[in-house]
């Protein structure tokens, strides 16, 4: 599939998921609970987080196809500025009124609705840039990964962190997805992984399992593991 089918795809998808309040089904809602938690639970191995004994020290995270920011969500306290990115206008609304919920200003708290993998101008701005971390959440499979890692890599500061959040690799066991229209692959395995980060020119800092399953629908075989892997840009590579 051409990256602009699979592009327009996703947005036709994630705009009717929005409308329809996905984030109330609930093996969606489990599963989101389960990415906050698992993310809380490994903050420290992250390792990028607001000293709490220098209050001026200015954090930036980027929550890339940012849904209703369950990434942003599991870090509120970590960081002084999320900016989020979806290719879903109904998604970005959403991400917005998070963040509004919490009471934070757009200054703070704001997504905008975009494509890294589009040439687009609005995502050259200075305020998208240069951030000391950048995830991704259950989406890498639904993209092209290492051109998506590449992209996500230049978004990041000297030094920053990408943090990849996905399913370990799955096989479908039988039916049809209803998102199947909108995937590239169906999870990673570990090497595929690493594989895409040296591809992007990223140091590889390490890959935890999450020590339970996670419950989905049974075409998606009913149980499925998340996994977080996280990965560097060296010092003074821009």
């Amino acid at each position: 599939m051409d990256t602009e089918k699979l592009t327009q795809y996703n947005r036709e998808f994630f705009d009717k998921a929005a409308e329809s309040l996905i984030f109330e089904t609930p093996w969606i809602r489990d599963l989101v609970n389960h990415i906050i938690d698992f993310i809380r639970e490994n903050k420290e191995w992250i390792g990028v987080f607001k000293d709490p004994n220098c209050p001026e020290q200015g954090l930036k995270m980027l929550d890339y196809a940012c849904g209703d920011g369950a990434a942003s969500k599991a870090l509120i306290s970590s960081f002084s500025v999320f900016r989020g990115i979806d290719i879903s206008s109904g998604m970005v609304s959403q991400y917005n009124a998070t963040g509004q919920s919490q009471g934070f200003s757009p200054q703070t708290w704001y997504a905008v609705q975009g494509n890294l993998l589009e040439d687009s101008e609005a995502l050259k701005d200075p305020d998208l840039q240069d951030f000391d971390l950048v995830v991704i959440s259950m989406a890498l499979h639904h993209v092209p990964p290492q051109e998506m890692v590449h992209k996500l890599a230049g978004c990041l500061r000297p030094g920053g962190t990408l943090l990849v959040i996905d399913f370990v690799k799955f096989e479908v066991s039988g039916g049809d997805l209803p998102a199947v229209h909108t995937m590239t692959r169906h999870g990673f395995t570990k090497q595929e992984v690493l594989d895409l980060f040296a591809g992007a020119k990223l140091q590889d800092e390490g890959h935890i399992l999450h020590p339970e399953m996670t419950t989905v629908p049974d075409m998606m075989g009913g149980k499925q593991r998340l996994f977080l892997a996280r990965a560097r840009t060296a010092l003074g590579s821009k």
